[in-house]
């Protein structure tokens, strides 16, 4: 529910209806300097189709996910103004109006609860993609059922004829050239007010000229059509012939069983070496607040935003907190037993003897004391459990639906391979060592191969865990016909992340458990290094 905070002059005694009243029904009375309201706590009302002109400051309080839409964020604030004072109360603050100060009155300032070069390299990102569905040139798709409003409240619809006339007499006068586009000319014009119009327009001339505006803006702000079309974009993914293939059937009817695993391991031993290395690992880093304030530039470009470079930062600050722990309370045993994937009685356990200097860490930095010390017990449990665990085999399968895929985005020019041997016509890598290596599985001695689905998930004490790869070659020579693959940028144990380092292991039990001699689970840097291990 949605509540708003009042000067403190006013009684604090709105209930929750009349809050929601103000805020989603009376704009006016909240627009009114008579009404003393001046902020809103919203949690979910405030989202499309609230429209409030006169919102100046937006702070976000939760943290952003990565899919979040900034514009959607911000767009509350990005209404032009109106002025709430005087013979002309209602008037909005636009360009006709204020002129050289418009930038000044109609700036909105955002309390990001994320980095600044974050959030303002996703808001510039999600402005262009935002342009790439707009109409950029004048055809009768961008024309046709359009409704044209003039200054009496009069409408007018685009038909199919008025929106020929348009441009066959915006042809005539060279407004918009051979490609449809808008003309210099026709932009001169509208800035003179010498648009000449079909007749039955000329009532609807405002209208018509911000339209055309809007599409030459448009047009002037979206990537080239080149780059339009590296873009790909499909709402339900599904694999090619690829993964009908017997070769991959075989391969994936092998994979597919579900695994469980046992473990018998000596609680008193786990505490212990728990402790030990808590005591002798943790460090807890106090918070450091960095401010930076920023604002984006008047005059900007396509180019300007494609590189980022539309908003400046005007100051930094930085900041230490000497501790985070307030009225916040937290369940510490509670956190660390759900992310360490223990009992509470051995999580308290192990707290209770850890020195005292090392608990006083929690203070300092809550969150991450409870995400270090249960890493560190994972690291410990995982090492305690790797000798003592034991995989078997399941009832169960992943089912071939886990290879769909919803919503799948991406570019040719970054993360995005057109492949051949793939189980789908596209492939999205993750990293340049995965694109690198995908390329030499397209031109190797590979019949087909598949990067694996996120829901296929393999059990760990530590997590569940996701292998990159499943390839099948198509040659006699090799030792195992079947290869599931874990691609990392070095083979040094010591690059690698200790829970991760512990997930192969339980994954390599995991394989053996499936009991298939032609089948090799194995962490490679290259393709040579795969080769390698095949014909090992």
């Amino acid at each position: 529910m949605d509540s708003i905070s009042k000067t403190k002059s006013e009684k604090q005694d709105s209930t929750d209806i009349s809050a929601y009243d103000l805020i989603m029904k009376n704009k006016e009375r909240l627009l009114s300097f008579d009404e003393p309201t001046r902020f809103i706590f919203s949690h979910s009302a405030l989202r499309e189709g609230w429209d409030n002109p006169n919102v100046f400051q937006i702070c976000t309080l939760k943290h952003s996910q990565a899919e979040d839409n900034k514009r959607q964020e911000i767009g509350r604030g990005l209404r032009i103004s109106v002025k709430c004072r005087g013979e002309d109360k209602g008037t909005r603050m636009d360009v006709a109006t204020l002129e050289d100060d418009f930038f000044d009155v109609n700036t909105l300032t955002v309390i990001a609860s994320e980095s600044y070069d974050s959030f303002s390299k996703k808001l510039q990102k999600e402005t262009v993609e935002s342009l790439s569905d707009r109409p950029v040139i004048l055809t009768l798709e961008a024309l046709v059922d359009r409704v044209l409003t003039n200054e009496k409240g009069q409408q007018l619809t685009f038909t199919n004829q008025s929106a020929v006339d348009l441009i066959f007499q915006f042809r005539e006068q060279a407004y918009i050239d051979k490609d449809d586009k808008i003309t210099d000319k026709l932009v001169k014009a509208i800035e003179e007010d010498t648009v000449e119009l079909p007749t039955e327009l000329v009532p609807f001339k405002a209208s018509v000229c911000e339209l055309m505006q809007k599409i030459h803006t448009t047009a002037n702000f979206q990537a080239s059509a080149d780059g339009k079309a590296d873009n790909i974009d499909i709402s339900d993914f599904k694999p090619n012939a690829n993964f009908a293939k017997k070769e991959f059937q075989d391969l994936w009817n092998k994979i597919k069983i579900k695994t469980v695993y046992e473990v018998d391991f000596s609680d008193e031993e786990l505490i212990k070496n728990s402790v030990s290395k808590i005591d002798k690992k943790l460090s807890v880093k106090k918070v450091i607040v960095h401010i930076t304030e920023g604002e984006q530039k008047k005059n900007i470009d396509e180019s300007v935003l494609k590189s980022g470079d539309s908003m400046v930062k005007t100051k930094d600050i930085t900041e230490k907190a000497d501790s985070l722990l307030g009225a916040v309370k937290y369940d510490l045993i509670g956190e660390i037993a759900k992310e360490a994937r223990l009992n509470r009685k051995t999580v308290a356990a192990i707290l209770q003897k850890i020195r005292a200097d090392t608990f006083h860490q929690f203070k300092v930095n809550p969150e991450s004391f409870i995400k270090e010390v249960s890493k560190i017990i994972n690291d410990e449990k995982a090492t305690t459990l790797i000798n003592s665990i034991v995989y078997s085999k399941t009832d169960n399968t992943y089912e071939d639906k886990i290879f769909t895929v919803n919503n799948f985005k991406g570019s040719l020019n970054s993360n995005i391979l057109e492949v051949k041997k793939h189980v789908y016509d596209y492939l999205k890598t993750d990293s340049k060592i995965e694109r690198e290596f995908a390329k030499e599985l397209e031109i190797g001695e590979v019949l087909v191969y598949s990067k694996l689905p996120n829901d296929f998930k393999i059990p760990t004490p530590v997590g569940n865990y996701n292998p990159d790869w499943a390839i099948v070659f198509d040659t006699d020579k090799f030792k195992y016909v079947y290869f599931i693959a874990e691609t990392k940028g070095s083979m040094e144990s010591m690059q690698l992340r200790e829970i991760e380092k512990k997930k192969i292991d339980y994954a390599k039990k995991h394989f053996e458990a499936l009991g298939h001699s032609d089948i090799k689970f194995d962490v490679i840097s290259t393709y040579d290094d795969l080769i390698n291990k095949v014909l090992m």
